[in-house]
Parts: C-alpha cells; structure tokens; sequence
C-alpha cells in the first residue's frame, strides 16, 4: 500500500491520494494534520478491503438463492439480474465469470464488468471479455445488456470458450426455457449453434425475437468495431424474426 503524491483535479496544489474500492481519494497537502491525513487514508483503504471480501461473500450467497424460475429477468431490478447470472455461472463450475457491483456506488447509469483485460501492444490494454447491463430510465427494469470480446481473442482457444459461455449464460439469463434446455433455440435462429464453432455469425444484422426479447449480434466486420457482441433488449415486435439475419459481407471461411 502506497500513499501517492498527486495533483488533484481543480486545484492548484498537490494532495495525498490512495485508491479506496473503484475510487481515487485525496487530502490536501496543505493541511496541518499530515499525519491524521494519511492515518485516515490508510484506514479507508484497509476498511474498504475488509468490507469488500464480506460483500461479495454475501453477494454470492444471495446469488445462489434466487429463484431461478424468473420469467423475465429484464422486467427486474440490476442486481437480481447480476445474481441470476452469478447462479448460472455457479452452478456450471464457471468461477471466473462471477460478477459483483461496484462498491459505494449505485447502479441507477448502468454496469459494466470486465471479465479479462487484454494487452494490445505494450502499454495499451484493451477490455478482453466484458459484461454491461443498462437500466431503463425509471430504473426499475433493464434497457439493454450484452456481452462482449474483443475480435483478437477470437484466436484464443481459452478466452474463445470463455466468451461461448458467456454467449450462452445471457441468453439462459433472459430466457427461462434455456435455463432448462439449453441456448441452442436461440443460437440456431441467430446463425450459428450451442457449440458456436466460429463467430461469423456476429457479423449478420437483423433482430431475432422470442417470448419478448430481442437478440442482436454485432462483429467486427459489421457494426461491431473491433468487438463481437450479443445485445439483448425487451421487445414486444409482434413478428418474431424483422429485418431479416443476413450477413454484412460474405463469412471467412
């Protein structure tokens, strides 16, 4: 643990920082009480560790006990949603795909969790796996959530299969039937199948809906840039399939 010497942002003198949770917290360097300054700091951070390890202990206990027969998960708060998929992920041995909420902070703008952070070139990182969920204005229900990797990864047999599961994990989220049979329903209509064996698929446009949820691909020879994305959304089209899946440009072989 490090405390740092920085300058802090409007003001034109130095301050005494030290991440606390997801947050950078300063004290002036001007003031008279150094030693309780840094005293505070150093008990923020050590609290903030001892408070994290006992949240997202009961976190994954309330996890575990959500009903996993929610008919739609996108009508629900956020946080039933990140514990439903924890449950998923739980009970399929898939440890590195549990998620937590930030700490000391709401979820009212939406949640974004990276699973792995990729080195593009030395010194540039790059979000490699990436979960985001964004709540409907009132906040009472979800807008949208999707699950991203970055196109490298594609080459990568290890974070390649971890994407697959993440693939499948949001559509049994949102999808009770899956929950019971499996994605394949889903992955079928959207292109490709449960084992999605290449990506290709990402890069078709169009909307596929089923039981009042609509699934768009993105990829990177589409409107992806340089991610492939599931995106879900409520949907109450009346058709279930519109603007009809086809391929931007002709699939790699």
């Amino acid at each position: 643990m490090t405390i740092h010497s920085t300058s802090y942002f409007n003001s034109s003198y130095p301050h005494y920082g030290l991440m606390v949770g997801q947050n950078f917290l300063t004290i002036s360097q001007k003031t008279d009480k150094v030693d309780e300054a840094v005293t505070l700091l150093k008990y923020l951070h050590e609290y903030t560790s001892t408070y994290k390890s006992e949240f997202e202990e009961a976190f994954l206990k309330e996890s575990l006990k959500m009903p996993s027969d929610i008919e739609d998960a996108l009508q629900g708060a956020v946080e039933d949603f990140l514990k439903l998929w924890n449950q998923l992920v739980l009970n399929k041995g898939l440890e590195q795909l549990v998620l937590f909420p930030p700490l000391f902070k709401d979820l009212d703008e939406g949640f974004g969790y990276p699973f792995y952070t990729y080195e593009v070139k030395p010194g540039m990182l790059e979000i490699g796996l990436n979960f985001t969920v964004v709540p409907s204005q009132d906040g009472k229900s979800i807008a949208s959530a999707s699950v991203s990797m970055y196109h490298e990864l594609a080459y990568d047999p290890e974070m390649s299969a971890l994407f697959k599961e993440c693939v499948k994990n949001l559509i049994e989220v949102v999808e009770p039937e899956a929950r019971v049979k499996g994605a394949k329903l889903i992955l079928t209509e959207l292109g490709t199948d449960e084992e999605t064996s290449n990506f290709n698929f990402f890069n078709m446009t169009g909307i596929y809906r089923y039981n009042g949820v609509g699934y768009m691909t993105l990829g990177p020879e589409g409107e992806g840039g340089s991610r492939y994305t599931l995106l879900v959304t409520p949907d109450s089209s009346p058709n279930t399939i519109y603007s009809q899946r086809r391929y931007v440009t002709k699939p790699s072989q």
